[in-house]
């Protein structure tokens, strides 16, 4: 998970992380830079203990002083995963990932997938409180993206500042991908990053690939992260 925002909102993915439904081990590699806003690896500590829960068996934060682009970011991320990893679940700071990610992510590697994503999901913009859904069939990306990891330690160490799903995707070149059909429940938001500067915009006038919907952000959320969201 690279973290280019405030603690403000990275809560709101870590919380996702503590929530995982799996007995499959696996590991949280955070990267951020040293910046006036930035969390510290103290801070990401505080959730080890939930997240073992969880079977996450490993934490490695990376940091560095100076700005990287998010491209350098992720190949870095590829390759300080651990040698034995077989999937690679591609988080951003402000969304919520669904509970049963980590456990998709492996399905998909034993049926012979090297890439998962899904077509469907949901969007919140945390200063106008608008929530809508998120549909966009076409593409080869998604909400959750899973590569498998042996593509993303390969990325190449280049600078892209925008468009890093399809850049992820264009340079990983997997071959053989999963849309995933259920637990359609993750969630991004708006109004905390500073690369989505147009989301808001399109969220406001049910531009595609986003639509009205008549679910509420306390259908998608546990209560209490549904709550904390709200009152930002």
């Amino acid at each position: 998970m690279p973290v280019w925002n405030s603690r403000e909102i990275v809560w709101l993915a870590m919380e996702s992380f503590c929530r995982q439904e799996t007995r499959l081990p696996w590991e949280l590699i955070v990267y951020e830079e040293k910046h006036r806003e930035a969390c510290g690896r103290d801070y990401f500590k505080l959730y080890v203990s939930r997240l073992n829960k969880t079977g996450c068996v490993g934490f490695s934060y990376i940091t560095q002083d100076g700005k990287l682009a998010l491209s350098e970011k992720w190949a870095a991320l590829g390759r300080k995963a651990d040698p034995r990893s077989k999937m690679f679940c591609a988080c951003d700071a402000d969304n919520y990932y669904q509970k049963y990610m980590v456990n998709d992510a492996y399905t998909a590697y034993i049926e012979g997938y090297d890439f998962l994503t899904d077509k469907r999901g949901y969007a919140y913009d945390i200063n106008t409180k608008v929530f809508v859904e998120y549909k966009k069939p076409e593409g080869n990306t998604g909400f959750q993206m899973c590569y498998s990891t042996d593509l993303v330690r390969k990325l190449p160490r280049v600078k892209q500042h925008k468009l890093l799903n399809t850049w992820i995707y264009s340079n990983a070149r997997p071959k053989k991908a999963k849309v995933l059909k259920q637990h359609l429940t993750n969630l991004i938001t708006n109004g905390h990053n500073n690369i989505s500067g147009h989301r808001g915009r399109m969220m406001a006038k049910f531009e595609h690939p986003f639509y009205e919907t008549d679910k509420k952000l306390t259908d998608i959320l546990p209560a209490d992260v549904a709550k904390r969201l709200m009152l930002m």
